[in-house]
């Protein structure tokens, strides 16, 4: 919660969005204190997965310049600073292999 001021509420507290009834949001309670893990992990059917650190959420939105005053960069009215964070696109063994990953993770 140290970001709270730029972050929207996680949906698992309801006041967010509301993820359609067969997407389950579960988050992980056996981080350790003072932790950081800043990852995300979809895998879709075992066929396709996506990997990385980024939030969809309000002032994410950049381009691959980072340029300190794009106009487009904007939450409303305000500018934010220019961000930058990663997230990849995985298929086939690639994916079933990140599957197997998030599957023993929640196990433990």
């Amino acid at each position: 919660m140290i970001f709270d001021t730029e972050r929207e509420l996680p949906p698992v507290y309801g006041l967010s969005w509301k993820p359609y009834r067969h997407v389950r949001v579960r988050y992980d309670n056996a981080h350790p204190v003072a932790g950081s893990h800043h990852e995300k992990v979809v895998v879709i059917d075992d066929r396709v997965a996506f990997c990385g650190g980024l939030d969809l959420t309000s002032r994410h939105w950049n381009t691959c310049d980072h340029k300190p005053g794009d106009e487009r960069r904007k939450a409303g009215d305000t500018p934010y600073s220019p961000f930058h964070d990663l997230m990849m696109m995985l298929n086939g063994e690639t994916a079933r292999a990140l599957r197997t990953l998030a599957h023993e993770r929640w196990r433990r």
